[in-house]
């Protein structure tokens, strides 16, 4: 994914290439450009200044993208002060 990127192509592009060439996400599904947005944000995080300035929606996609059998809805749920 980083190669395709260095050359210029854009997520979408990336995603496009990676579903043709049949390599799988983490979880074994399609790619789509949130994906690789998601995996481009995740690269460059720091261990705790960036993570704090995303919002929770964007948090509990993250998480759910990076940590297996957890999806959005148990990440939102996770994260949710209120519980």
């Amino acid at each position: 994914m980083r190669e395709l990127r260095a050359q210029g192509l854009s997520m979408y592009q990336v995603a496009i290439r990676l579903n043709e060439e049949g390599v799988p996400t983490a979880r074994g599904g399609a790619w789509y450009r949130s994906t690789i947005r998601n995996l481009e944000k995740s690269d460059h995080l720091d261990q705790a200044g960036e993570l704090g300035q995303l919002r929770p929606d964007q948090l509990a996609e993250l998480i759910a993208d990076q940590v297996p059998g957890v999806d959005v809805w148990l990440a939102e749920w996770l994260l949710d002060p209120v519980r």
